[in-house]
């Protein structure tokens, strides 16, 4: 209500002196204008703490002075006024994201006793405290009912109801008060596991609120002082309320008396549970590493190049991995008294594949020569393996191709033809309308039309959420500075905003690429959920993510609620960053019309690509020095390597990288490195692109 009124002297506290009657009685007071309107003047008296509502046609006298920068005399209580939708989007195009956040909060109480309509006439009846007593007169014929006004600190009833609205009270009515039983001087504070109980004392806690004495007055707001009362009181208080919570384990009442006789104020440790020893799962240790390694061979001075994959192998007998048994946990208490059993133990799943055996403890050896194998996320399959070869084109003829091991083709992958394989894949041919997925590298001969190439496809897929995942966490760490910031200029103004409503404008004005990203991680979580098993935390990341999807639930957000998410995004992170440990690359010499995809690096050495799309977790590389890109788009983790890209005519290329591109020469392209974008329409030589942290621009220089 009193939002409506207006302050004086342009916001410049004003200290006036004024003299007013009332009932044939003068009063005079002097102290700060707080509100003034048409009908009432409202003012501060610093030495009574309290705010005096003066009716203006009461007032005989009245002087006013502007208390000016340079007064000594410092007045802190504001009135916030309402603000609009235009004006705060105007405060948050404004500030800076990365500017460092401060809080200030001011708390303005009044006492609202001594306003002159609270002074009894003389038929009116009233409430009166004297030595800590309340009491309550009846009026005469005519005269104004007694109100008692509900306290926010105290618990008043009124025969036995609590009031929560001014209520009119007689002699006859039974009044008592207490202590808010909500407001408590100490706070008992459970660990989130129910292991630990906390304590920890107000600077109040060891006294009890008793009545100020107040003159007669028809509507009355209870006052009170707090006295000193003991310990003794407030240990049973504690004790009592441990009993009510259902706290079974014991007490440490040594550390309780410590904290009441000589009070710390800071948190305590009151009781303890026996928390639980948790079962350790089963697991299998890899010993030998069956990654295969390539690189050219010399013998007798000459380079044999049909060599060049080295594949390590295992004899009979040699240990491939070791099954761990399952080591069971010891059961707990809590503070409730409630059992904590273990998680049962899990059993490692795992199966024995091809040429090997498991002993008695628990080694599983090769029982033939060959590649040692290790495959599975939830079930790990081992086994020794070799590689398969198709001396023929992948056709109607041989059918599809799974294989789980190293496969080499000697011919093309025809047209609508599947290979799949859990190690290499080596095609001497080229590839025509086909899909083809490995699990580590992919080395095409020759070229690749209409065709879907997938390399490292478990990798692949980690390093896409990678990416996803660290674009998100660095946005909502600048979307948590701007609203805090946001928040900060709204005080310093005097005014205020709900805490959703900020964050909403901000992520519609300033912070789009978060609903982008969220998109983008449904649709990539969507897509490998056909072939692959997603991990529950990233399900649980996506509903997390989803108020960001719709206006009306971003309004539902604080700066608390995006605090938990980027703590649980950079778990994910790191998480992340141990698993997707091997690169898988794919190499070929052109490609046409196709999809090409890999955690790894794309390594392209012929005559370049066109209308393609491709993504590299690493690097996107172009051997040939009269290598072209055309059209189409190139994604790359790290940097691009491009030799010619774009032309006079056809569709213009687009390429990200996160780090760097490089082009020998470029007629037109789009280019975007992390997340600034350029649109390049001119003849460049030699040009090298890099995004510059300081001057927040990608920057063009030759090499």
């Amino acid at each position: 209500m009193m939002n409506s009124l207006s302050s004086t002297s342009d916001n410049l506290p004003t200290i006036i002196h004024v003299v007013w009657e009332h009932q044939d009685t003068r009063f005079t007071c002097s102290g700060r204008i707080v509100l003034e309107d048409e009908q009432t003047l409202f003012v501060y008296v610093e030495d009574e703490q309290t705010v005096k509502s003066i009716p203006k046609n009461s007032i005989l006298e009245r002087s006013d002075q502007i208390l000016r920068q340079n007064n000594p005399i410092s007045y802190s209580s504001t009135i916030p006024s309402a603000i609009s939708e235009k004006e705060l989007l105007a405060i948050i195009r404004s500030i800076d994201s990365k500017s460092d956040v401060k809080f200030s909060d001011t708390d303005d109480w009044f006492n609202l006793n001594d306003t002159p309509d609270n002074i009894p006439l003389p038929l009116d009846g009233y409430i009166t405290i004297k030595d800590g007593e309340l009491r309550v007169v009846d009026p005469s014929e005519g005269g104004r009912l007694p109100i008692l006004c509900p306290h926010d600190e105290l618990e008043i009833r009124v025969n036995g109801e609590i009031i929560k609205t001014p209520t009119h009270v007689r002699s006859s009515d039974l009044v008592s008060w207490s202590r808010n039983p909500s407001i408590k001087p100490y706070e008992l504070q459970v660990s989130p596991d129910q292991l630990q109980l906390f304590l920890k004392l107000s600077p109040d806690a060891l006294k009890r609120p008793r009545l100020r004495d107040i003159s007669p007055r028809v509507k009355l707001v209870l006052l009170y002082d707090l006295e000193n009362d003991g310990q003794i009181w407030l240990k049973d208080h504690i004790l009592q309320d441990l009993l009510s919570m259902g706290i079974m384990a014991q007490i440490n009442e040594e550390a309780l008396d410590n904290e009441l006789f000589t009070p710390s104020f800071h948190y305590i440790l009151l009781a303890e549970g026996t928390p639980l020893t948790p079962s350790k799962d089963g697991y299998l240790e890899c010993i030998i590493d069956g990654q295969p390694e390539e690189g050219l061979k010399e013998v007798n001075g000459r380079v044999d190049y049909r060599e060049r994959l080295r594949i390590p192998t295992v004899n009979p007998g040699d240990v491939i991995a070791i099954i761990h048994s399952p080591i069971n946990g010891i059961n707990g208490k809590d503070l409730y008294g409630k059992v904590l059993q273990p998680k049962p133990p899990k059993q490692v799943a795992f199966r024995l594949g091809k040429n090997v055996e498991l002993n008695t403890d628990g080694r599983i050896l090769a029982l033939k020569q060959g590649r040692p194998s290790i495959t599975g996320q939830i079930v790990k399959t081992i086994e020794v393996c070799r590689s398969y070869t198709v001396h023929q084109n992948v056709d109607i003829k041989t059918g599809n191709i799974y294989f789980a091991g190293d496969l080499l083709i000697y011919g093309d992958v025809c047209e609508g033809m599947r290979v799949e394989a859990s190690g290499n894949i080596h095609i001497h041919g080229n590839v025509y309308s086909a899909y083809v997925v490995s699990a580590q590298h992919v080395n095409v001969s020759g070229n690749v039309f209409n065709s879907q190439v997938a390399g490292g496809q478990h990798g692949l897929f980690l390093s896409r959420v990678y990416v996803i995942f660290r674009s998100l966490a660095q946005e909502i760490e600048g979307l948590m500075k701007a609203a805090t910031h946001t928040q900060r200029v709204l005080r310093e103004r005097g005014t205020s905003a709900p805490p959703g409503h900020i964050i909403a404008l901000l992520v519609e004005s300033k912070f789009k690429k978060i609903t982008e990203n969220f998109k983008q991680l449904s649709e990539i979580l969507a897509e490998a959920g056909r072939r692959l098993p997603i991990p529950i935390e990233y399900t649980v990341m996506q509903r997390m993510l989803t108020p960001f999807s719709q206006h009306h639930l971003i309004l539902t957000q604080s700066v608390e609620s995006l605090t938990s998410i980027l703590f649980a995004i950079n778990k994910e992170i790191e998480k992340l960053e141990s698993s997707i440990q091997e690169e898988s690359h794919v190499t070929f010499s052109s490609a046409t019309n196709s999809t090409i995809q890999t955690n790894g690096s794309i390594i392209i050495n012929g005559l370049g690509v066109m209308t393609s799309n491709l993504f590299a977790g690493k690097n996107c590389v172009f051997r040939h020095p009269r290598s072209v890109l055309k059209g189409g788009k190139v994604q790359a983790g790290e940097q691009i390597i491009a030799q010619e890209v774009g032309s006079e005519f056809g569709s213009t290329p687009y390429l990200q990288a996160d780090k760097s591109i490089q082009v020998t020469k470029l007629q037109m392209a789009k280019i975007k490195i992390q997340d600034t974008a350029l649109e390049l329409d001119s003849p460049l030589h030699r040009a090298r692109f890099y995004y510059d942290e300081a001057l927040n621009s990608i920057v063009n220089t030759t090499y």
